[in-house]
């Protein structure tokens, strides 16, 4: 079944951080995220907005609106490689979600449990994603 992603209308933008992170955890993620990219993609990332997307499955994302492209550099495997902002986005957003499961595990497993499932909604949408095989190098 093909998972669509939808961006969020205007109206409803102050609504999805909290719905995707959860209200105690939403302000955390967000600063997670702009880190994530300025240390993924020092070069390219100079702050700015985001768009913010829906998936059917129940997950979502956020990707930087600028630049339309972005070259991530990854030490921790080793990855280098050029991919779209919206890729970029899914990149940066599975980083934190996957930082936010291990850092409420032992804390508070339904929240870990909660970011379990959305890291899964997201790599499900990656599969399907045109730049699925960077995206995948990127995380691996």
């Amino acid at each position: 079944m093909k998972i669509e992603a939808t961006a969020v209308p205007l109206v409803e933008r102050l609504a999805f951080l909290p719905k995707l992170f959860g209200p105690n955890v939403m302000m955390y993620a967000e600063s997670m995220l702009y880190n994530c990219a300025k240390r993924l993609a020092p070069d390219e990332y100079r702050n700015g907005s985001w768009e913010f997307y829906e998936l059917s499955n129940g997950g979502g994302y956020a990707a930087p609106m600028e630049p339309q492209q972005f070259n991530l550099m990854i030490g921790s495997n080793g990855f280098e490689g050029g991919m779209s902002n919206d890729a970029a986005g899914i990149v940066f957003t599975l980083f934190v979600i996957n930082s936010l499961c291990f850092r409420y595990a032992e804390t508070d497993p339904k929240t870990a449990e909660k970011f379990v499932d959305h890291y899964h909604q997201l790599l499900d949408f990656a599969k399907q994603h045109k730049e699925a095989r960077s995206i995948f190098r990127a995380i691996d």
